[in-house]
């Protein structure tokens, strides 16, 4: 863990970027909510699906029996990024519950110190 209590090491080091916290928060509470711009169906796909099909993880991006899926379960009014230049490791308001693997890494709106996740590699790479 970091100094700051519930933020993990990697994300508070400097030259962290704030979108490193909040690009996903940001991307809908900006371009859904505020600019009504894309909807919240386009916004999800341009964050799940379209990715997982474009680097090849067919058994991904989609809520699908037999697929993988990382779950994330938010309240769209209370929505938004927090993170900024001077504080870029702030949490997103509004995201309740995250699982990762089937494991909750943020469980009530707090972070869990859980941390499931794996690197996953295209087909046919050997991570060489």
């Amino acid at each position: 863990m970091s100094g700051v209590e519930g933020v993990p090491e990697f994300a508070s080091r400097p030259g962290a970027h704030p979108r490193h916290f909040g690009a996903f928060t940001r991307k809908i509470s900006r371009y859904v909510k505020d600019l009504k711009a894309i909807s919240l169906p386009f916004a999800v796909r341009s964050m799940t699906g379209l990715p997982a099909r474009i680097v090849g993880l067919e058994d991904r991006g989609f809520l699908r029996e037999g697929y993988k899926a990382d779950l994330v379960i938010f309240d769209l009014a209370r929505l938004q990024d927090r993170a900024t230049v001077l504080e870029p490791d702030r949490f997103s308001e509004g995201v309740d519950y995250v699982m990762v693997n089937g494991v909750f890494t943020v469980d009530g709106g707090e972070f869990t110190d859980e941390l499931p996740g794996e690197v996953i590699l295209r087909p046919g790479r050997s991570g060489r």
